[in-house]
């Protein structure tokens, strides 16, 4: 090891990245080693590399303790740490703790990418923290912030449910008088809201409105919204949005209807089977891949439910069953075998 005086923020991080990337504990004790150093202190640099290294393994916690440090030895990151840090919070289902990240990188002035923003607005609102999903709507027109598909789809998913028509209506109004591009598949969303849970006065008035703004539902709307809400592991959107658009006969294009059956069937077999169930209505049939993945979650379920019952034999063959068709269990099942086993002994 090279004398303290020589230790550098960057040699730091070179060591951290990529040689201990996916070893998060050699890398904090590592990390931590140089910090209490003669002479040496941590750096920006130093700092995205041990974030790196933690959010490959999800230490949450570990993170969270990293990123108190910063904020109070005041050391300034760069914009694509804050960023790395929000997304990697948000897929972790942490919105609430990736709010406070972007409100300290806010408060240093830093820029951060206004897909950034709107992936936060979409998982807080997703992950049920609507104070915080109304303060940073707030905030990011304060700023002049530009909503996406994404963060204002699943934000207005949640003003449907939580306000009435009208104001609804006026949000809509205000959004779009800033200029910003609102895409039609959040007008459909809008109008297919207020058919199902509305009254007649109601999807009078939306109707109304939609024509007035010019937009009409629109398959290619509806492709780049469901497509992003599964790209950021929003399902539960995905498939509400989806079965409000199949239940009012609106299109949607067969490879969408794919992606939502491959993709749901992790979160809602059911509803991946009404998915399926209806595209073959149309005549379609989806990709093998998919109809492999959905029979992978069907054997991953009953394999579950036959190990909860106490049924040695019968899971045990199920899994056998599943290696026959040429499915990979996942090894989650075998532990599951294994303590079933186990407690019989």
């Amino acid at each position: 090891m090279r004398p303290a005086t020589e230790l550098a923020p960057s040699l730091v991080a070179r060591v951290i990245d990529p040689f201990l990337l996916n070893h998060h504990s050699l890398a904090l004790g590592f990390f931590n080693w140089a910090a209490q150093q003669p002479g040496y202190s941590h750096d920006s640099i130093s700092y995205h590399s041990i974030f790196k290294s933690l959010s490959l393994s999800r230490q949450f916690s570990a993170m969270d303790a990293l990123f108190k440090q910063v904020k109070s030895n005041k050391i300034l990151l760069d914009s694509s740490v804050y960023r790395s840090l929000i997304d990697t919070l948000v897929l972790g289902r942490k919105a609430q703790s990736a709010f406070w990240v972007l409100e300290e990188a806010f408060s240093t002035g830093q820029e951060i990418h206004p897909d950034v923003c709107n992936r936060l607005l979409a998982g807080l609102t997703s992950d049920g923290c609507y104070d915080y999903a109304q303060k940073l709507f707030v905030k990011m027109r304060h700023k002049g912030v530009s909503l996406n598909t994404l963060g204002f789809g699943v934000y207005i998913g949640w003003f449907c449910r939580s306000s009435e028509t009208n104001q609804l209506l006026r949000l809509v109004d205000e959004v779009k008088k800033a200029n910003l591009n609102i895409n039609g598949s959040i007008i459909a969303l809008l109008i297919l809201h207020s058919l199902f849970t509305g009254n007649l006065y109601e999807r009078q008035v939306v109707l109304k409105k939609k024509r007035k703004l010019g937009v009409a539902p629109r398959s290619s709307d509806y492709r780049a919204f469901i497509l992003d809400l599964i790209s950021a592991k929003r399902l539960t959107e995905a498939k509400e949005v989806a079965e409000v658009i199949v239940s009012g006969n609106f299109p949607m294009d067969n490879d969408i209807l794919d992606a939502l059956i491959g993709s749901v069937s992790a979160v809602d077999p059911d509803s991946a089977v009404e998915f399926l169930v209806y595209m073959v209505s149309t005549g379609k049939l989806p990709a093998i891949r998919t109809l492999s993945k959905l029979k992978l979650q069907s054997y991953s379920l009953m394999i579950s439910f036959l190990c909860k019952a106490g049924r040695v034999r019968e899971s045990y063959t199920a899994l056998q069953e599943m290696k026959k068709e040429g499915l990979a269990p996942d090894v989650s099942l075998y532990n599951a075998l294994i303590e079933l086993v186990a407690k019989r002994k």
